[in-house]
């Protein structure tokens, strides 16, 4: 099994569902939960097959939470800064 190529193949898959379920008028628990049963079966069933690094499952999570951050409409961003700073 080539694993480099499957890998490839289910973050492309994994980040198109994601942005999918992002870009959709749904509450934000339902997103959570969308994700939660459309985007992460994709990864989550290839962990016992696919040999993936500590580093790769990091540089995904990372992934996610940025695109769930810039998913957010800008006035939310900016409101979400200001009562959370860094």
């Amino acid at each position: 099994m080539q694993h480099k190529n499957e890998k490839e193949k289910l973050k492309k898959e994994y980040l198109m569902r994601l942005r999918l379920v992002l870009g959709t008028e749904l509450s934000a628990k339902n997103k959570i939960q969308a994700t939660g049963s459309l985007a992460v079966p994709v990864l989550r069933y290839s962990f016992g097959i696919v040999n993936w690094r500590q580093e790769e499952r990091q540089q995904l999570d990372e992934g996610t939470a940025n695109h769930s951050w810039t998913a957010l409409p800008k006035s939310r961003c900016r409101s979400l800064v200001d009562c959370h700073p860094l």
